[in-house]
């Protein structure tokens, strides 16, 4: 079959997983790289727009609309009075040296980029991430002097892009096969419950079909921003049941017939 095919009746089919337990292992492998490329190209797309739209605002911004700062022994410092906050609760560039501004101030909006007195915050789809200017070192950095850093990643920004979402994907690959293998040793036990001939080969096998469903409803789900409370748990629920549907497809072996009932008689 088709390999696109068995990702998409890996989707709904246990009865068509079970027919796949006897294919060679290097397919199987092919297979979970694939699925993995296919559901990352959403949160790709996503994220590399929001990276050109963050660092070509940024850019822009420095040069015509930012005031003037500058970063002086790891604190921001610059002649505002009040906080200069550019954009609205979507997106927005806040610059805040007066240390009027927390993080907890600045959290509500939904993405954007904010200069505090003494760390920086990043907001993505709601979730923060801060670090302080003086893990940087002894930090001293001009407006003209970052502006100029910015430019310089702009023109490589889809090397960069390239390469972290490259090491993402394979990251996120090798977890993805940790999961296989964890759920095909569960399988064993499984197996062993319905008194199945499979060897640990052919559980890895159905394991890594088997996990295309929660894989895919949970990328698509992460996709719409949809956040599900537990999702870990429900996850591996999702993949145990299905690998048991999968199991009850597989023939059982025929009970073998008591030889000594078939012995021949003697004179």
């Amino acid at each position: 079959m088709n390999i696109f095919k068995q990702l998409i009746r890996s989707l709904y089919s246990p009865k068509d997983i079970a027919t796949f337990r006897f294919q060679g292992i290097g397919k199987t492998i092919f297979y979970i790289f694939l699925l993995m490329a296919i559901i990352s190209i959403p949160s790709a797309i996503s994220f590399s727009t929001t990276a050109y739209q963050g660092v070509n605002y940024l850019a822009t911004s420095l040069e015509d609309e930012i005031p003037n700062f500058a970063f002086q022994n790891g604190v921001l410092t610059s002649d505002l009075t009040e906080p200069f906050i550019d954009g609205d609760e979507d997106g927005v560039f806040i610059l805040d040296s007066t240390g009027q501004l927390t993080v907890a101030d600045v959290s509500d909006y939904q993405n954007g980029l904010a200069l505090l007195e003494r760390e920086a915050v990043i907001i993505t789809d709601g979730i923060t991430e801060t670090f302080r200017y003086r893990d940087l070192g002894n930090l001293n950095l001009t407006k003209e002097e970052i502006s100029s850093l910015v430019n310089s990643i702009a023109e490589v920004l889809p090397v960069i892009l390239t390469v972290f979402l490259l090491i993402l994907y394979l990251f996120y690959t090798a977890l993805k096969f940790i999961g296989v293998t964890v759920l095909a040793l569960i399988g064993l036990m499984l197996k062993n419950k319905a008194q199945l001939n499979l060897k640990y080969r052919h559980l890895w096998i159905l394991a890594a079909y088997t996990v295309t469903l929660p894989t895919a409803f949970f990328a698509f789900t992460e996709a719409l921003g949809i956040i599900i409370p537990f999702s870990f748990l429900f996850y591996w629920a999702i993949a145990i049941f299905m690998l048991y549907r999968v199991l009850q497809y597989v023939p059982k072996p025929k009970p073998r017939e008591d030889s000594e009932n078939y012995a021949p008689k003697t004179e």
